[in-house]
């Protein structure tokens, strides 16, 4: 069992639910949140004793129209997330 090291930041990894966030957004009418940076907001949420490790981004790719899935394809390659 190791001592308790107060140097030693707890690794954490924050999953995100992309469906969810979208609609949670759009149902607020809080459009200017679309393009949110999601690590910096990981990262910001996260105690002084946590480091972040990863953020996961989780969503279902839509399939029509087709300029809805450009969008959502632009957007996803905007995050830039693992």
């Amino acid at each position: 069992m190791q001592g308790n090291n107060s140097t030693t930041k707890q690794r954490t990894i924050v999953y995100i639910d992309g469906f969810n966030l979208y609609f949670g957004l759009k149902t607020k009418k809080w459009k200017n949140f679309y393009w949110l940076n999601i690590q910096q907001l990981a990262q910001n949420i996260l105690k002084s004793d946590q480091e972040l490790v990863i953020v996961k981004y989780f969503t279902l790719r839509i399939s029509s129209p087709p300029d809805k899935i450009k969008r959502q394809g632009t957007f996803i390659e905007a995050l830039d997330i693992d």
